[in-house]
């Protein structure tokens, strides 16, 4: 992040401007490390937001779109105690340090104006809010650090508030002035360093990212140490860093947001200057609405990515489980495949019980099947008798016969959810905004509750596997007259054993269908592009969606396209009119873009077709569909940023 000394300078400056003389009408703390402070400076309410997180240190103007809690944590009473109402007077920092000092005027107990500082030390790790009153003691921090934490300064209440230990460093006043003088611009103890490095040992407030502009913008190889310049090189190093400490001496602030590219929807980074860079630049007029978009995307993208990465790990532990399984499954296809050859081999031993020889480990049968009358030596348990050993073969063979049919009814629906986990996988990696994350994770949600609700299919293969047994222990129990114990009792009207309460299987909870996200909106619609010809382009954002588009919302006219054989996402192309080829390949380019395959090959095969050849099998996971009579093209991932939006009405 950009928030060096430079930024801060320009930053504290800008809001200075802005609000000093503001009252403080209104003060929340929304989360652990946030202060929201609503300013009032005669004109309009401003809301002056300060974060703590020590993964995103910021303070910016706007809402944070945080809720205020009902019962306010204790450093926000404290606050609303000594600053409600007050006036703010300034904003300031020390010299190039990443340290806002907010002073504000306010009436004590006894109706007497006293001076209050809010202290926002903005140092990553370091990060704290703390008040301090007239004579430097503290009141509160945000976070307490003790002696355990950092025996030389301890922030906590009543303890004198210690400014972090400054920087041996130039200021970009002082270094521009020895290097107008005629002075070295780079002294020999930085001679070992990289360039990036050197520069931000050397100016006080430079950060990493300003300092790698410049030295990219002198076409210098960032790896090289300032002892493998030459002169020229240092010279045009040197001059390229004076020009950026000229426009700082002057103020000449140029708040600018920089982005990887012109369709990406998070910036990089903001800074102060407009830099020499390669990055895509887009000036701003303040320096406090470019903080204000830099950190909301960031929290945003940040929100988002955790709530990525939680999904992830639940797909991927789904997904490894249904793998197992259908290894399992195909294990079990493959013994059943032996259900053959155990029949032949109890069949045999029948056959050639007057060759069996009790305790015999095996037998040797001559195999009538065979026109050659080939002998084959068959296994024998030695504790059973021949016709014995025959029933177990039998039982094994039927219990083969049972594994393939099961096993390939079960392995048929393991694959089916691999193919549905790997393509909710592929729709969240490539989803872009938070709704997209939620609206993948109520189908996640969804499936599992179904998964929990169906009756376990498993249980069909151990009441088949065990069915013999069940009639052998039936058989046992028999009289001679065929009927068992209890039941003969039940008919002499004699009493028996207590009967048992005929179980009535509990009825599944209605599950009820949401229509809204978690944070109560409407889910996101479809993404909308317009195709160079202007013809219409839908895409799904996941399988429900998918299923809706393709079969609720498209003509039967429409054309539908699928990247071949992988998971992605359904696209329909409205046809008003004969569809050109040029949109055809926009549209596959799409398809192929949100695909798992677009990041492993430049080409993608794309399939399309009417959507009256589409069909939804029954039974199948949401976003899974057969289709025939289509066509095949190979595309380039198509990136749908560079193609209009239609309006509102199209």
């Amino acid at each position: 992040m950009a928030l060096d000394g430079i930024t801060a300078t320009a930053l504290s400056e800008e809001l200075d401007n802005s609000l000093a003389g503001a009252r403080v009408d209104k003060i929340m703390q929304p989360d652990r490390y946030t202060i929201v402070l609503t300013l009032y400076n005669g004109r309009k309410q401003e809301q002056l937001t300060i974060s703590a997180n020590p993964s995103l240190p910021a303070i910016y103007l706007g809402d944070p779109d945080l809720p205020n809690p009902q019962i306010p944590p204790s450093f926000c009473m404290l606050l609303r105690k000594h600053l409600q109402g007050s006036r703010l007077l300034s904003i300031e920092t020390p010299p190039y340090e990443r340290i806002f000092i907010l002073c504000f005027r306010v009436l004590d107990e006894f109706q007497d104006q006293v001076e209050k500082r809010l202290i926002a030390e903005m140092i990553n790790r370091r990060t704290n809010i703390i008040l301090v009153n007239e004579a430097g003691n503290i009141h509160d921090s945000i976070i307490h650090v003790d002696h355990s934490i950092n025996r030389v300064r301890e922030i906590l209440p009543a303890h004198p508030y210690q400014p972090p230990p400054s920087q041996e460093k130039l200021s970009p006043e002082d270094w521009l002035a020895e290097y107008s003088a005629g002075k070295e611009a780079f002294s020999p103890e930085f001679a070992s360093l990289r360039l990036e490095k050197a520069l931000v040992a050397l100016i006080l407030g430079l950060s990493p990212f300003p300092a790698s502009q410049i030295v990219q913008s002198c076409g210098l190889d960032p790896r090289l140490q300032i002892k493998d310049l030459t002169t020229y090189q240092l010279d045009l190093l040197a001059r390229a860093l004076a020009a950026e400490m000229e426009k700082i001496k002057k103020r000449d602030w140029q708040p600018t947001l920089y982005y990887a590219d012109a369709h990406d929807p998070y910036p990089l980074d903001f800074y102060a200057l407009d830099l020499p860079s390669y990055l895509h630049k887009k000036p701003i007029d303040s320096l406090a609405a470019a903080m204000t978009i830099f950190s909301r995307s960031q929290s945003q993208s940040n929100r988002l990515e955790q709530k990525k990465q939680h999904l992830r790990r639940l797909l991927n532990q789904e997904l490894e489980a249904a793998v197992r399984k259908a290894d399992i499954h195909r294990q079990d296809m493959q013994e059943g495949r032996e259900a053959g050859k155990l029949q032949h081999y109890g069949e045999l031993i029948l056959a050639n019980l007057w060759q069996y020889r009790p305790n015999s480990a095996s037998l040797l049968a001559i195999d009538y099947y065979d026109p050659s009358q080939k002998q084959i030596e068959i296994p024998l348990r030695k504790n059973l008798s021949g016709s014995a050993n025959a029933e177990r073969y039998f039982r094994r063979a039927d219990k083969a016969k049972s594994k393939l049919r099961i096993g390939s009814r079960l392995l048929a629906a393991d694959e089916r959810d691999i193919a549905w986990l790997e393509s909710m996988q592929t729709a969240l990696e490539t989803s872009t905004e938070i709704e997209d994350t939620e609206a993948l994770s109520s189908e996640f949600r969804h499936y599992q509750s179904r998964k929990r609700q169906s009756p376990r299919i498993e249980s069909l293969k151990e009441a088949e596997a065990g069915h013999r047994s069940d009639d052998r222990k039936q058989a046992k129990g028999k009289q001679p007259g065929g009927r068992s114990d209890s039941a003969n009792a039940q008919s002499n009207n004699q009493p028996g054993k207590p009967g048992k309460r005929k179980y009535k299987p509990a009825k599944p909870a209605v599950v009820k269908k949401k229509s809204k996200s978690k944070s109560g909106e409407k889910p996101l619609p479809p993404r909308r592009y317009l195709s160079s010809d202007g013809l219409l382009i839908t895409v799904g954002r996941n399988n429900i969606q998918n299923d809706q588009l393709t079969f609720r919302k498209a003509a039967k006219d429409d054309l539908w396209l699928h990247v071949k054989n992988a998971p992605g996402t359904h696209v329909i192309i409205r046809k008003d009119r004969e569809i050109p080829v040029s949109t055809i390949e926009e549209a596959a380019g799409i398809a192929a873009w949100f695909s798992r395959k677009a990041g492993s090959m430049a080409k993608v095969e794309v399939d399309y077709c009417p959507v009256r050849n589409v069909k939804k099998p029954k039974g199948a996971h949401p976003g899974h569909v057969i289709y025939d009579d289509y066509s095949t093209i190979l595309i380039e991932p198509l990136d749908p940023a560079v193609l209009q939006k239609p309006s509102a009405g199209q």
